[in-house]
């Protein structure tokens, strides 16, 4: 079954919001009826999209699973579909290798002449997590 509203949702520990888009026109989706289900507790609210294609539900309880559809038109999204589908969940390693150190190099003067030095200094600082502080490091070598 195709639909031609599509929805976007955001869960936060106090509520969920969906967002419905007419698919064919980019617009926002008004007077969508939107029933949002939870895993423990069934159907815990419906709320109509408002102008700009938007239902908000605050949520009493901490929530397992949302799901938020309409029947008319047919459109459903759930806030657990994209786990177990990560690189990771397939043997292959997701994301950027992590840096122990960040390095960050700098010259005298934006502009050389062929046969003049070029100057560079340097800052090294231990990436903990984005967190940069002093490390260890008295000297490196810097290939050009």
């Amino acid at each position: 079954m195709l639909s031609h509203v599509n929805l976007t949702m955001k869960v936060a520990p106090a509520g969920v919001l969906v967002w419905a888009v007419d698919m064919a026109t980019g617009d926002p989706a008004p007077a969508v009826p939107i029933t949002f289900h939870e895993q423990d507790h069934g159907v815990v609210g419906v709320v109509d999209t408002n102008q700009d294609g938007v239902a908000r539900l605050r949520l009493r309880h901490n929530h397992q699973s949302i799901i938020a559809f309409s029947e008319g038109p047919f459109t459903a999204i759930a806030d657990g579909w994209g786990r177990g589908l990560g690189p990771e969940d397939f043997g292959v390693m997701g994301g950027l290798p992590r840096r122990e150190f960040r390095a960050y190099l700098y010259t005298d003067r934006a502009i050389y002449r062929p046969g003049q030095t070029v100057h560079l200094k340097g800052v090294i600082r231990a990436d903990d997590d984005g967190w940069l502080r002093l490390g260890e490091v008295t000297e490196t070598h810097i290939v050009v």
